[in-house]
């Protein structure tokens, strides 16, 4: 028994974990601006026919930067968004498009 105990504690590898990247390294490689990069992505997928934009009674006009803000500061475009990924409709946005939305959240959402 003794034997088998030892055989068991001594045979067990040290698996050794990768650690992901921090946060801002991937935000400081990734230089995102919204005029350059966030404006693009909400033009294509949520100021769209239907959607975000004048007219449809659907809160938060997206065609502009101050309708953007608007639920940038409440916490519904977060929260939508990157968190509960309930939009766009269409589904989640691709993993590249979602890091540089938080990026541009975390560094402020700035007018840039």
């Amino acid at each position: 028994m003794i034997t088998v105990s030892l055989w068991w504690m001594f045979s067990c590898t040290k698996v050794k974990m990768e650690v992901p990247e921090p946060p801002m390294a991937l935000c400081d490689s990734l230089n995102v601006f919204y005029t350059d990069t966030i404006k693009r992505i909400i033009e294509v997928k949520c100021a769209i026919s239907g959607c975000h934009v004048t007219g449809t009674g659907i809160p938060g006009d997206f065609i502009s930067y101050n309708g953007v803000k608007e639920k940038v500061d409440n916490g519904t475009f977060e929260n939508k968004t990157l968190n509960i990924k309930d939009m766009p409709p269409a589904g989640p946005l691709p993993q590249d498009e979602l890091n540089k939305i938080q990026c541009w959240l975390d560094a402020g959402a700035a007018n840039n």
